[in-house]
């Protein structure tokens, strides 16, 4: 029973093992890119006034 219970633990920890490196793998091809955002020249910012909220004491 003990020698099935560790061959089934060194099988878990290859597959955890191989699930591992496939992710540090794709984390380091992933490069992401700039993105660039195109404003047209018009383009304006404007402020919102907020008022407070006022909330009756009951």
């Amino acid at each position: 029973m003990s020698r099935n219970v560790s061959r089934k633990t060194i099988i878990e920890l290859f597959i955890y093992s191989f699930i591992l490196v496939i992710s540090i793998i794709m984390l380091i091809q992933n490069k992401q890119e700039s993105l660039s955002v195109d404003l047209p020249p018009d383009f304006t910012l404007q402020e919102e006034k907020q008022s407070d909220a006022i909330v009756p004491n009951e």
